[in-house]
C-alpha cells in the first residue's frame, strides 16, 4: 500500500513538475517580449 501511494506521488510530481517548468519558461518570454 505504502509503495503504491509512492509511485502515484511521483507519478503526480512527474506529470506537475515539466508543467511548473514550462509556466515559468512562458512566464519569462513574456516577460521578455514586454
Amino acid at each position: 500500500m505504502r509503495s503504491s501511494a509512492l509511485s502515484i506521488f511521483s507519478l503526480r510530481l512527474r506529470i506537475f513538475l515539466p508543467s511548473f517548468f514550462d509556466f515559468g519558461r512562458r512566464n519569462d518570454i513574456i516577460s521578455s517580449s514586454v
